[in-house]
């Protein structure tokens, strides 16, 4: 009987353990995301691993975030993001890795000038809407016409790693782009095919 009970005790202590880091990863993939779109790109840095400063200085990568993330013809917004599921984790290092996959929709809002007509711009949406449809999908874009927006529906895998000692996780999107520069960020074991 007492056996059972520590039994039951403990799978309990594991759920709420594993709640716990599920929520924290969560928050602070939203948080990651948050500050790309408040474009407060210091707290950006703060999700990326330490190895990021060796391939530039931190002004070098707080200049390529403004190049790539503030557009006077265009602005955005992240929605809806939500992680779908977290494998579990793996230490190595004193590093934990979880494999996470996680969606989002990103809503392109573009900035027209004072004189553009109604017509033009959704003229503008539209040809926004076909000119990506087949890079990211069909089913994965919607326009809002009355609105003047185009959606964009992603779903990504990241790592969310824990260095011992930090207080929030670091993200590591896995793009096939970024193949060649994962041996400096991951374990060997952990590098995607």
């Amino acid at each position: 009987m007492q056996l059972r009970f520590f039994i039951i005790l403990f799978f309990c202590c594991q759920s709420v353990i594993s709640q716990d880091y599920f929520k924290e990863i969560e928050k602070d993939l939203h948080d990651f995301l948050k500050s790309q779109e408040d474009k407060d790109f210091e707290k950006t840095l703060t999700y990326l691993t330490p190895e990021f400063l060796a391939f530039a200085s931190r002004e070098e990568i707080l200049d390529q975030f403004e190049k790539a993330l503030n557009d006077s013809v265009m602005s955005f917004r992240y929605e809806n993001s939500k992680i779908i599921s977290i494998k579990e984790g793996v230490t190595i290092k004193e590093r934990t890795y979880h494999l996470i996959k996680y969606s989002f929709d990103m809503v392109f809002m573009p900035n027209f000038q004072e004189d553009e007509t109604p017509y033009k711009q959704i003229e503008t949406i539209l040809f926004m809407e076909e000119s990506i449809s087949d890079l990211y999908g069909e089913e994965n874009i919607s326009t809002d016409l009355l609105l003047k927006t185009l959606t964009v529906h992603f779903e990504d895998e990241a790592y969310a790693i824990k260095i011992k000692g930090s207080s929030n996780w670091k993200i590591l999107n896995l793009k096939s782009d970024y193949q060649q520069v994962y041996s400096q960020f991951l374990p060997p074991e952990l590098i995607p095919d």
